[in-house]
């Protein structure tokens, strides 16, 4: 598990075996939950949101939550978000399958069940729409891994073949 400490800029990663995890802050001024959101949260600032790839087969899905102050996670309207890929159905094996990028406009996500990486634009309220032209081969079978550096995006693939 790699945790970046101190506040904005950077992204706080959590390694989970069943998901992916990414979580970015909000607008400095935060905003309240909406009503209905669960009671524990009700109220309480978002300070926050944290994204999920979830791998899912078929289409592939990102869950998208809002973080408040006081700890707890409520979904964001529409979550889960389609991914553009396809995901295996099983646990990616890797914390990197999803990052956000260093400006904090992108979500890049690994479809592993089609071997390709989407991308995703964060809207203001934290929720996520994939872009025009959004999803493009990951180079190689399975991708489990994204890395970005300046406006290069790396991906390691684990399959056979390819660019693995």
């Amino acid at each position: 598990m790699r945790v970046k400490t101190g506040m904005w800029p950077g992204p706080v990663l959590i390694g989970l075996a069943a998901a992916v995890v990414m979580a970015v802050p909000a607008s400095a001024a935060g905003h309240r939950s909406p009503p209905g959101s669960s009671s524990a949260a009700y109220g309480s600032t978002v300070v926050g949101h944290v994204y999920v790839n979830d791998n899912t087969a078929g289409t592939n899905t990102i869950g998208a939550f809002d973080r408040h102050a006081d700890g707890t996670l409520t979904p964001e309207a529409g979550s889960p978000f389609d991914a553009g890929g396809a995901g295996t159905g099983n646990g990616l094996a890797d914390q990197g399958a999803i990052q956000i990028s260093p400006d904090g406009r992108y979500v890049l996500a690994v479809d592993a069940g089609s071997n390709q990486i989407s991308v995703l634009r964060i809207r203001h309220d934290g929720s996520l729409r994939l872009v025009h032209d959004g999803v493009v081969s990951s180079g190689g079978v399975l991708p489990d891994s994204i890395a970005i550096h300046d406006d290069l995006v790396y991906v390691a693939n684990s399959g056979n073949g390819g660019s693995n």
